[in-house]
């Protein structure tokens, strides 16, 4: 089995970084007329994707040949891959999965194989840099994590492969699969890929999890690993997500509600035990929910983008110790912040004025040239539970 791997330092950024604005400027690409149509988005480790007129264009670091390259590199603007006639993207790990047009999956970077094939349940990982069909057809989504992948074909039903140590493949054993293998899972709409376990969206609007269990991410009062789907929450959800060992749903309400491990604040909430009964984040009007390894990020109504949990690479978005401090005066769950004024640029400022509204700390602290020098004044505020609005560059697929 792989070593896990370190969380991807802008994953989410770059997710709603590309989301359509209010006015565009005219794209001057070559043999391109017109802005170009952006589909899909996803993040890997180290790797970006998504779908721009149906091609998919990776860019990022490609040791394991994700972005459908040759040779190792390392691609600093977005590409062309061989993919094409892709109607959306999943990533995770160095994993990259594309569904295309005629309901086929594809997949290219680590991907699993039978390490001896007359000796089922063991697993390797090889690298493949040209995409790979996958035998399975009709896939409606699919769902990319650092060590299994699932997916939720035409007739409801979601198969999985990859590594199974937990249980997460949800076929009630823990027997590896390097091809899809259908699930105990009954008809569902959506799935989300954690670290080690697994959720799904039924068609009553129910989320079923299985597993690992140690976090209480699968929601089950006992840390023991569920190797079936177990019903987790009932009725009201819309959607789904999940982190490394947490797990997130957006409900009928239009609130978002978190349970699993929370070393991170990644529940919503100062950092703390892990949680079995779901935590509500703060905030309404949600409309759309992503997760990282640490961290979640929801969309609103109003289409702000909001984050909360591990910030220690500037995941959140939220300017931390750069020129950009948007969200710098963000409270604590318990009370958001509409507007806050803009601290000096590179200075981590201690007043009484920011420490009330910003998670400031105790001791005055230095001007602060590097992020090295900065990290005391941010980190422990942004990992204690608060939620900020997330501030980004627009990026441009060309």
């Amino acid at each position: 089995m792989r070593r896990r791997l370190p969380a991807f330092a802008s994953a989410l950024v770059l997710l709603v970084s590309l989301a359509p604005s209010r006015s565009h400027a005219a794209y001057t690409g070559p043999s391109v007329a017109g802005m170009p149509v952006i589909g899909s988005l996803a993040a890997g480790t180290s790797h970006t994707c998504l779908v721009r007129d149906a091609t998919v264009w990776c860019a990022g670091l490609t040791p394991a040949g994700q972005p459908g390259a040759v040779t190792s590199s390392r691609v600093t603007s977005f590409a062309p891959t061989s993919v094409q006639n892709a109607v959306s993207v999943a990533a995770g790990g160095d994993t990259t999965c594309a569904v295309t047009v005629d309901r086929g999956l594809w997949c290219w970077g680590l991907v699993p194989v039978a390490f001896q094939p007359e000796i089922p349940g063991i697993l390797r990982w090889e690298t493949v840099a040209a995409a790979t069909a996958v035998p399975i057809s009709g896939v409606s989504s699919v769902s990319v994590g650092s060590h299994h992948i699932c997916a939720v074909v035409q007739d409801a039903s979601v198969w999985c492969w990859g590594d199974n140590t937990f249980g997460q493949l949800g076929t009630g054993d823990t027997i590896a699969a390097p091809l899809p293998v259908r699930t105990r899972m009954g008809p569902a709409v959506a799935v989300a890929v954690g670290g080690s376990h697994t959720c799904a969206l039924d068609t009553k609007g129910s989320v079923w999890c299985w597993g690992s269990n140690r976090f209480h991410q699968s929601g089950a009062r006992s840390v023991k690993p569920l190797a079936s789907p177990t019903l987790t929450r009932t009725s009201g959800i819309t959607a789904i997500a999940a982190g490394e060992d947490f797990s997130c749903a957006l409900g009928t309400d239009a609130a978002v509600r978190c349970w699993g491990r929370n070393n991170a604040a990644q529940l919503g909430m100062p950092r703390g035990t892990s949680r079995i009964a779901p935590v509500r984040v703060h905030g309404r009007n949600y409309r759309s929910l992503v997760a990282g390894p640490e961290y979640a990020c929801a969309v609103r109504t109003t289409g702000t983008t909001w984050c909360w949990g591990d910030n220690s690479a500037g995941q959140l978005a939220n300017g931390g110790c750069s020129a950009k401090w948007a969200g710098w005066g963000s409270k604590a769950p318990s009370s958001m912040p509409k507007s806050v004024p803009t601290p000096p640029s590179g200075v981590c400022s201690s007043s009484s004025r920011w420490a009330r509204s910003a998670c400031m700390p105790r001791r005055p602290l230095a001007p602060a040239a590097t992020l090295r020098t900065c990290l005391p004044c941010w980190r422990p505020c942004r990992q204690a539970g608060a939620i900020v609005q997330a501030s980004w560059s627009r990026v441009r697929a060309s």
